[in-house]
């Protein structure tokens, strides 16, 4: 059975609106005698809530896609630390446990750790010793583990 609004009169108990079957009685839809709608436009309640709909739907939906992209962020710098960790570890494996910012010196003591020299060491070629330069033919080189940081 397909239905469509119609209306219904109280006082003649008449249907209007051409349907398939229409229900007899007064107040079939509760609220006396309805109005045809002639026109097809929106009302302004309709388009109202129209609008009211779709803020509420983009309330919700604009964090979740801001906050993927904050995700993909904090994931990228995970990423770049682990191959930090990672470029470390191979520089003091071929160093003979040396880290990168101090160099073997001659007498056998190590020198003070200073910030430049660590970058310096891990996007130069230095020796086993980690010394940047002066490079003797008989030296094994080293490096270098980043092309620019």
């Amino acid at each position: 059975m397909r239905w469509r609004l119609t209306a219904v009169s109280v006082r003649t108990n008449q249907c209007y609106g051409g349907q398939v079957a229409c229900p007899r009685g007064p107040d079939v839809l509760g609220i006396g005698e309805l109005m045809r709608f002639s026109s097809r436009a929106f009302t302004l309640i309709e388009i109202m809530m129209v609008v009211v709909l779709l803020g509420i739907i983009a309330a919700i939906a604009i964090p979740q896609i801001s906050g993927a992209s904050g995700e993909a962020h904090e994931a990228a710098l995970r990423n770049d630390l682990r191959l930090v960790r990672t470029q470390i570890e191979l520089y003091r494996l071929q160093h003979d446990g040396l880290v990168p910012g101090y160099v073997l010196q001659a007498d056998g003591t190590v020198s003070e750790w200073t910030g430049p020299r660590f970058i310096l060491q891990l996007v130069s070629q230095t020796d086993v010793n980690g010394d940047l330069g002066g490079f003797h033919s008989d030296w094994v080189i080293i490096g270098s583990y980043y092309e620019a940081i």
